[in-house]
């Protein structure tokens, strides 16, 4: 899929220019050359060695079960001063649908996040979530979706002061991700990867190589940098910046 940014109202239109990236785990992407992309921030020598952003860890349970995504909005949102509630953002930003079309996941949440039987979405969704509510507050701030790009991009937006929502798993402990085929309406499937997660990258450290991350389960949570790298390439590269 493409994406580009439409300046009258901080919308994502999303149009789907063919399936390598979005109905399949795309292995140009997750082998050889990319592996060196994602892990360049590694030994950059235009970042800081270190930096932390104070992001706030907000649970997404009990009431949302399967609302990472719009929960780490949430903990975004409140490192930029925002008291928004999750539920509500999820109520009045959150487009959702149970259909499975091939704008499931990317134009819109699968499922509910109030449901444990919810599925979830990916950076799109959450870019326009975030753009409705800016611009409904006022604010000069905007969304971007930065899905694949290189780790030091990711790097750099913190190290400016921009907390990057990042997709990743909920269980670092299961290396072996795979990856459920969801049939669409129109006879194609849809990969979508088990334990998928939405955190909030507030912080790395390059010498220790670790990330920093706000967990919408778990906390404030330190990870090492090459699982980071390894599920960042395995849950499509994607994320999203409030700048």
């Amino acid at each position: 899929f493409y994406m580009k940014q439409n300046t009258d109202d901080n919308q994502v239109n999303v149009e789907i220019a063919g399936t390598s990236e979005t109905m399949s785990v795309d292995e140009s992407l997750i082998l050889s050359d990319a592996k060196t992309y994602t892990t360049a921030a590694a030994t950059s020598t235009t970042l800081p060695d270190q930096f932390q952003l104070n992001v706030p860890f907000i649970s997404q349970y009990p009431e949302l079960p399967t609302g990472c995504e719009i929960t780490a909005l949430t903990e975004a949102l409140a490192y930029y001063g925002f008291e928004e509630d999750k539920q509500d953002l999820a109520r009045r930003y959150l487009r959702m649908d149970t259909k499975k079309t091939t704008g499931c996941f990317i134009e819109y949440f699968l499922g509910s996040p109030w449901s444990e039987r919810g599925i979830g979405c990916f950076a799109p969704t959450i870019t326009n979530a975030a753009n409705a509510y800016l611009k409904d507050v006022g604010s000069s701030l905007q969304a971007y979706t930065l899905s694949y790009n290189a780790l030091n991009s990711l790097f750099s937006e913190v190290a400016s002061g921009h907390p990057v929502i990042i997709w990743t798993s909920s269980d670092y402990s299961d290396t072996d991700v795979s990856y459920n085929e969801i049939p669409l309406d129109n006879g194609q499937t849809f990969s979508w990867p088990e334990n998928e997660h939405c955190v909030v990258l507030s912080g790395y450290d390059l010498k220790n190589k670790t990330v920093t991350i706000a967990d919408p389960t778990d906390g404030i949570v330190v990870h090492n940098l090459n699982q980071f790298t390894y599920f960042y390439q395995k849950y499509f590269y994607q994320a999203v910046v409030i700048k």
